[in-house]
């Protein structure tokens, strides 16, 4: 048992590794990119371009976001901050055509969880759920408390998917797999959520064919000091 223990933690070193490192490798000059989207964020806003200023702005604050991986940890203010700066951008490229809801317990904005983990579920829901969904398209954003957990779910009313294929990966949690998936999937927040919080959290997915999507995250809710929330 020490022996798959240490096996373990020698994987999840080594995503990390490798999560660091391209990481490292994506924030060549990152500065030159901030500092001309500011720019042409102001340019824009003395012509009285405000749509204009607002993207440059988001673009921006997506990047700064992104590039900075100082800490694993985020908190639900943040994360939310982070995806209305991803929703406004794509609703701009794709001409409102996707309505998004927010329920959010403000209890839980100081609450901690895995750094980019939210928007990548939302842009899944776009890219997978919503890209040949004809008509109305939606995508809800839920984030409440259960019991001592924290329960998120993004929803979407798109084509639907294989939900058990997705469990089962999901809940076998092979590093490899995770490796050669992309760099904010679905299995690899699955995996830094049961690095952060143990096995009994993570993602499992609801879908039918033409029915939508849910995918839930569940979380030990923890603060920004680290200690455990417990409802009194």
């Amino acid at each position: 048992q020490m022996d798959e223990l240490k096996e373990k933690e020698y994987q999840v070193r080594q995503l990390l590794d490798r999560a660091e490192y391209n990481a490292l490798q994506a924030q060549i000059n990152p500065h030159f990119l901030y500092n001309t989207l500011d720019t042409m964020s102001s340019i824009a806003d003395i012509r009285g371009c405000a749509e204009v200023s607002r993207l440059c702005q988001s673009l921006s604050n997506i990047f700064r976001y992104t590039l900075n991986m100082k800490n694993q940890f985020s908190t639900v203010a943040k994360e939310l901050m982070h995806l209305k700066n991803y929703v406004y951008v794509m609703s701009v490229r794709m001409q409102d055509s996707i309505h998004y809801e927010f329920n959010i317990d403000h209890s839980t904005q100081q609450n901690l969880l895995p750094r980019l983990s939210l928007q990548p579920l939302v842009e899944n829901a776009i890219n997978h759920g919503l890209k040949n969904k004809r008509g109305d398209k939606r995508i809800q954003i839920n984030v409440e408390v259960v019991g001592d957990d924290l329960h998120i779910c993004v929803a979407d009313n798109g084509i639907g998917m294989d939900a058990g294929v997705m469990n089962e990966r999901l809940k076998q949690n092979n590093i490899s797999d995770v490796e050669q998936g992309d760099s904010i999937g679905l299995l690899n927040i699955n995996a830094r959520i049961k690095m952060l919080f143990g096995d009994a959290y993570g993602l499992y997915v609801q879908s039918e064919s033409g029915e939508g999507t849910r995918i839930h995250m569940l979380l030990q809710r923890r603060d920004v000091d680290g200690e455990q929330k417990k409802e009194i």
